[in-house]
């Protein structure tokens, strides 16, 4: 349980700062599928992976994201 917490923090750093699909980033802190990356994810946060990105970035006036 401890692992998964670490790992789901650690996808939460990668989702924020690296271009890295959720699916690569599943495959890196070695989950067992995307689904279950995805399921693991939501039950920690309460959002998908590319959800959590998504509500993380702003876009600006030139069309660029950045962080919040």
């Amino acid at each position: 349980r401890n692992l998964r917490k670490l790992r789901i923090k650690s996808a939460k750093t990668m989702l924020l700062y690296s271009e890295m699909k959720p699916s690569d980033i599943a495959e890196y802190l070695t989950f067992s599928s995307q689904s279950y990356f995805i399921a693991c994810f939501k039950e920690a946060t309460a959002q998908t992976p590319r959800k959590f990105r998504q509500s993380h970035y702003q876009t600006t006036d030139s069309g660029t994201s950045r962080l919040k």
